[in-house]
């Protein structure tokens, strides 16, 4: 086989390998909250719809059914079904989670709740400059009571005494088994997967965003317990300068702007074991 006579057939099955690897993990989350391949499939034949969508709306091409159909795969009915069908309700979770992120964020970064060295201060739950005020202006519609619980819940803060608290963690922690958790997994897998469709896109005018990760194979468990305490120290020490950067640069009224922009940047460690790794041809 030349390589230049089926380049398109070289790249289909490149992609399908590539997906299934990325499909094994998504296959494990869902299995552990009890959801099947029945269910999984009803999404995924929507999003199948809602890419080409995009995709048209960004080219300036019309998005009859019959262009989707073709682009899919799909049937007609199926597909008119699957277009009309509205999956962009309102992320309650999501929501409340950035809200509550928010707070720990503004905690850290905003003068009015520091110390002369730059510390996160205790604060009084009521009262001027107190945790109230924090939640009032970046809690979004949530209640300065709610928040507290939600963080105490988390082991973000805890009581200090004389009707004060403190905060004990930058960044919200996932506690695995939970709504939270399970927004985190699809929030992080799309971010991750958004930045590479951005890289790989051959129109695009912009440099690539960064991504980019480094593995050795052949460590042996002392030093996998010392490379994860270096990932874990300047990993959080160089997000905290990115948190900072991003709380001194952001406007929190253009949130609902349309010219607004979500950015940020993340870091993920990983490993795994031939035990883990997906059966490919």
């Amino acid at each position: 086989m030349k390589r230049e006579n089926h380049g398109g057939e070289l790249l289909e099955r490149a992609a399908l390998r590539a997906c299934r690897g990325l499909l094994v993990p998504i296959a494990r989350f869902l299995l552990r909250y009890g959801v099947g391949y029945t269910a999984f499939a009803e999404q995924a034949k929507w999003a199948f719809v809602h890419a080409a969508l995009i995709d048209n709306r960004a080219k300036g091409r019309a998005n009859h059914v019959s262009r989707i159909v073709e682009m899919t795969g799909l049937g007609r009915k199926e597909t008119t079904r699957l277009r009309a069908l509205e999956y962009d309700e309102v992320d309650y979770v999501g929501a409340w989670w950035r809200n509550l992120g928010d707070v720990l964020q503004r905690w850290h970064t905003e003068p009015d709740f520091l110390d002369a060295r730059g510390s996160p201060l205790d604060l009084a739950i009521d009262g001027h400059l107190g945790f109230s005020d924090l939640v009032k202006r970046y809690g979004g519609d949530m209640s300065p009571s709610t928040v507290l619980r939600e963080l105490r819940r988390v082991g973000s803060v805890h009581d200090v005494g004389d009707g004060r608290v403190r905060v004990t963690a930058r960044a919200l922690i996932t506690q695995g088994g939970d709504a939270e958790s399970v927004h985190h997994f699809g929030e992080t897998l799309a971010n991750v997967a958004a930045t590479l469709l951005y890289n790989f896109d051959t129109e695009r005018i912009e440099p690539p965003f960064v991504e980019k990760f480094v593995w050795a194979d052949g460590l042996d468990h002392r030093a996998r317990a010392r490379f994860r305490r270096i990932c874990a120290d300047q990993g959080y020490r160089f997000l905290e300068a990115m948190d900072d950067w991003l709380s001194a640069n952001c406007d929190p009224t253009l949130v609902r702007h349309d010219e607004s922009l979500s950015l940020g940047v993340g870091i993920y460690y990983f490993e795994k074991s031939q035990r883990e790794s997906p059966i490919v041809d």
